[in-house]
């Protein structure tokens, strides 16, 4: 993603669909790149019998930022991993325009992403680099001292993220994540907070078994109501949509047929068959059973972003001199990232946050009523319906887990 184009407008038609960075014929639109991302994480860290929940949007804009001031090899390779184009305006743009479609408060919903830098004091970034992540991620420096006081630094970085989560990220760096060696830390705060379009009554909410693939049922809260929601069922699967107030954001639960293990349906899984489950949910009178969630889930994703195909990145051959004037030898040390999901009678409150940490080298439709009955394994998105963006995604093995 390496040529410093001066700005250009970008118009965005944000699809579902994801398609590779090498489809030149395939215009690059910031939702499809990230959901594609995303998908690829999933396959990698999904393990059978355990939940899964992370954010794709979090982990694309902090690995896109750092991108922009990739070189060479470093930033061939994550622009294939994270779908993108070659060229850092059309990157920026994109990722700046989706942030203004998606990150809007308007009092029926609560959805904002937040980036920030921290740099230490002294290093010479470069104003190109700088300039086009403020105007487009928003992503102010702040410069700090790693050098003299990293624990300090840190605390100033958890703090900006517990702030932008509403206290439910915290630790985001523990202990001795940052240290003398680190010069520049690249985060980024996704924050979700929606009311059901139609709350499932609490007086109808029992407790039942959920029935694992491993070790049995375990009994667990389910959630009960009836109403109009999307619904489809196609390839062995139910696919509900549960939709937010305000009308731009959404649940989707897919949900594998009895007797279909999860981990089948994944072996299926990719971004053009994600993209058209996503899609095809049509206004059916349903009956929705889901389990209460409360996940909260923490990662380290450098070997797994290394195994897709960026390692470059994080080893003495990586090149980012495009953050700085002097040519500073830069890597990746760390990518870490949490997420934390709650899920109940009246909506959902979803948040997550990726830090990169760089270290200088030494309407109706008529018909029967339908059951949707999520009482064993199933995956879940939340996404931003108009452009198809999935801010959270995961898997629920176990809800009885946290």
């Amino acid at each position: 993603m390496k040529s410093m184009l001066t700005a250009a407008t970008l118009l965005l038609v944000l699809l579902p669909a994801a398609a590779p960075a090498a489809a030149a014929d395939a215009p690059f639109t910031p939702a499809a790149s990230g959901n594609a991302f995303g998908l690829d994480l999933y396959t990698s860290l999904r393990a059978e019998g355990q939940n899964l929940f992370f954010s794709p949007a979090s982990i694309a804009y902090a690995l896109a930022m750092t991108g922009l001031g990739a070189r060479g090899a470093t930033a061939a390779e994550m622009d294939e991993v994270l779908h993108l184009p070659a060229d850092d305006a059309v990157v920026a743009a994109g990722f700046g325009g989706l942030m203004g479609e998606v990150a809007r408060r308007n009092g029926a919903v609560t959805v904002s992403l937040a980036n920030r830098l921290y740099g230490q004091r002294g290093t010479p970034f470069a104003p190109d680099f700088l300039a086009l992540l403020e105007r487009h991620f928003g992503a102010g420096l702040e410069q700090v001292d790693y050098r003299r006081d990293a624990e300090a630094a840190r605390q100033r970085i958890n703090g900006w993220v517990e702030d932008q989560t509403a206290q439910k990220i915290r630790e985001l760096l523990g202990p001795g994540t940052v240290d003398m060696a680190t010069e520049l830390v690249l985060v980024n705060a996704v924050y979700f907070l929606g009311k059901w379009v139609e709350p499932f009554p609490k007086h109808a909410t029992v407790d039942a078994p959920f029935h694992r693939e491993r070790d049995g049922d375990v009994t667990t809260k389910f959630m009960r109501t009836t109403g109009h929601f999307g619904y489809a069922e196609q390839d062995g699967v139910q696919i509900a949509s549960l939709p937010y107030r305000g009308g731009t954001m959404e649940m989707v639960v897919i949900l594998p047929a009895v007797g279909t293990p999860l981990a089948m349906v994944e072996a299926q899984l990719d971004a053009d068959r994600l993209a058209a489950w996503l899609e095809a949910p049509v206004p059916t009178q349903v009956a929705v059973t889901l389990p209460r969630l409360h996940l909260e889930t923490s990662f380290e994703l450098a070997d797994a972003l290394a195994a897709l195909g960026m390692p470059t990145a994080f080893t003495d051959r990586a090149d980012f001199t495009g953050m700085t004037t002097d040519a500073t030898p830069l890597s990746i040390s760390k990518v870490l990232h949490k997420a934390y999901l709650d899920v109940d009678e009246e909506g959902t409150e979803a948040a997550a946050a990726t830090a990169v940490v760089m270290e200088r080298l030494s309407a109706v439709m008529p018909g029967q009523e339908k059951t949707f009955r999520a009482d064993r394994p199933f995956i879940l998105a939340i996404r931003h319906t108009a452009s198809g963006a999935i801010l959270f995604l995961g898997r629920v093995a176990d809800p009885a887990r946290r």
